[in-house]
């Protein structure tokens, strides 16, 4: 069994900024269990009903009713929540704002807010999670979101040279233009490490490969780009970073199952010349 950090994919939805989860246990709910792990979202919890504890690296932090906790992406972290019921709000959220700002806060937080700026957070986890999280009105709610949580004190927590942290610098540049992602040589170079160590230990971390990872961020955000504008799907495939627009159909399709055409609006498909390419078969 392993017993270090786990990588815990979080899948969007097509074209959204964020998910949010409301979750609730009876009395009779054990303890959960546990996984430490990250994941390359921001993550905000809001914790209703609670006991136990945040587990930061090597911190453990006490949890109680009505605390906000937010984990910065690549953090180590883990929650040991006692049996009996329990109910928290869960937002995980795309780092990357709207505005083409990296904004998500730095340094974890775990605090007890005010009732003003509690009552806030609840509010605006329950229209995010009726409304979802596409579309620039969901984008100004998690910024509305976020701006609260950078009004807490930050929690420092420990960092591990060995694990995902090695990688955060990179993983922010990639996240903030995927179209200008560095070769795979030069991302080694940038995390000091040589190409062929880089890639074990990003695959370790990650859970695949640079290059995969790096097309999973394009595509993601070449579906955010088709819902916010009307810029032409060439286009959109040339700024996330893809030499051609047959190539970016494919690539497209294959992820969301439909070209970015339809993708964008399901009428207009079949006038978009963007999308009149040969798909090779699967």
């Amino acid at each position: 069994m392993r017993d270090g950090p786990l990588c815990e994919p979080v899948r969007l939805e097509s074209g959204a900024r964020l998910r949010v989860e409301r979750v609730r246990f009876a009395d009779a709910a054990p303890a959960n269990t546990r996984l430490n792990h990250f994941h390359d979202v921001g993550e905000v919890v809001l914790f209703e009903q609670v006991h136990g504890a945040l587990l930061l690296g090597d911190r453990a932090v006490p949890l109680t009713d009505g605390m906000l906790v937010y984990v910065p992406p690549l953090a180590y972290h883990d929650f040991a929540l006692s049996p009996g019921a329990k109910a928290w709000r869960l937002i995980q959220f795309d780092p990357v704002l709207p505005s083409g700002r990296r904004e998500a806060p730095a340094a974890a937080v775990a605090v007890t807010p005010s009732t003003v700026d509690w009552a806030a957070l609840l509010a605006l986890a329950d229209w995010l999670a009726v409304e979802g999280g596409t579309g620039p009105a969901a984008g100004a709610a998690l910024e509305t979101l976020l701006w609260i949580v950078r009004r807490q004190p930050a929690l420092e927590g420990d960092s591990r040279p060995d694990g995902p942290e090695r990688f955060r610098d990179l993983v922010a540049r990639l996240q903030d233009d995927p179209g200008l992602a560095p070769p795979l040589p030069a991302a080694a170079s940038l995390c000091g490490l040589s190409p062929a160590y880089f890639s074990r230990r990003f695959q370790t971390a990650f859970g695949l490969s640079y290059s995969a990872y790096v097309e999973g961020l394009r595509l993601n955000r070449a579906a955010r780009r088709l819902l916010d504008g009307d810029t032409p799907v060439s286009s959109v495939g040339y700024e996330v970073g893809f030499a051609s627009p047959s190539y970016f159909t494919q690539r497209f399709r294959r992820r969301f199952g439909v070209t970015p055409s339809g993708f964008r609006s399901p009428s207009a498909a079949s006038a978009q010349e963007d999308d009149r390419v040969s798909m090779p078969a699967n």
